[in-house]
């Protein structure tokens, strides 16, 4: 999913959208080692903005490397970079699963003997069928210690997210004057459609087929999307505009900003 950490929330209303709101909340203020995992889509790169974005010192470094090519560097400052801000940060390294056991076990042995002295790291686990994670017991990720893991159930599996998903979506794309008629369009011609499908991630599908909707209502009716505006106003109008809209939304379906991570952020700051 394509987010910002300010604007965007963890949306859902099911059980385990409330579980992962949770957990991104107790994992913010730990500075040890987290465990995301679930099928490719489910919304860990994003769980992991809001874990970096609720606890981390501001201006601290957040990392996404593809677990093949993940190094050693990674955990460290480059030339450009200020070191205290790399290492308050946080590195996320998805598919860790495909990670050599070499590089595994070197990763762990420096986890063990300097974790003060690196970024939290987040590794991230893809599945591709049902069941819980567990790594083999040859494997030196094995040996980590965790301070906390979740797994994130597929689409398919929580299917009260589907329409509030959409409608996130479809609020985000549309102007004010635009979103009840946009969506009401959408809840009689496609929700339907999409609430059947056998989703295995996969929220950024969902959004495609949603913003495909969006940009055919637009040219149907003549209306603009939101994007459309950035040609023709301020960039600072703009922002002012969704930063107002974000808050109504929440306001209006009592979602909780998984951004307030401030009293989290210091508690995290004082384990360092």
């Amino acid at each position: 999913m394509q987010s910002t950490d300010r604007f965007d929330p963890i949306v859902g209303d099911s059980e385990a959208i409330h579980d992962l709101r949770t957990f991104v909340l107790e994992m913010s203020v730990e500075s040890g080692s987290v465990l995301l995992s679930g099928a490719p889509g489910v919304g860990k790169r994003l769980a992991v903005r809001k874990i970096h974005a609720a606890g981390s010192f501001p201006g601290s470094r957040l990392k996404f490397v593809h677990g093949p090519d993940f190094c050693i560097d990674d955990l460290h400052a480059s030339c450009d970079e200020i070191p205290t801000l790399v290492q308050l940060g946080t590195v996320y390294i998805g598919s860790a699963q495909l990670l050599s056991d070499e590089l595994a076990r070197e990763l762990v042995n420096l986890i063990q003997t300097n974790s003060a002295g690196i970024p939290r790291i987040i590794l991230g686990i893809d599945l591709v069928s049902d069941g819980a994670v567990c790594f083999s017991a040859t494997s030196p990720l094995a040996e980590l210690e965790i301070c906390g893991s979740l797994s994130i159930p597929a689409l398919r599996e929580r299917p009260e997210d589907i329409s509030a998903i959409s409608r996130y979506q479809i609020w985000a794309s549309s102007r004010p004057e635009d979103f009840e008629d946009r969506w009401k369009q959408f809840t009689l011609t496609m929700l339907g459609e999409v609430l059947a499908r056998p989703w295995h991630g996969n929220v950024p599908e969902l959004l495609e087929a949603v913003t495909a909707f969006c940009s055919r209502e637009s040219k149907r009716s003549g209306t603009a999307l939101l994007g459309n505006l950035t040609e023709s106003v301020s960039a600072h109008w703009l922002q002012d505009q969704i930063d107002r809209m974000h808050e109504n939304l929440l306001e209006r379906w009592g979602f909780e900003d998984s951004l307030q991570g401030g009293e989290a952020g210091d508690a995290r700051r004082s384990l360092r």
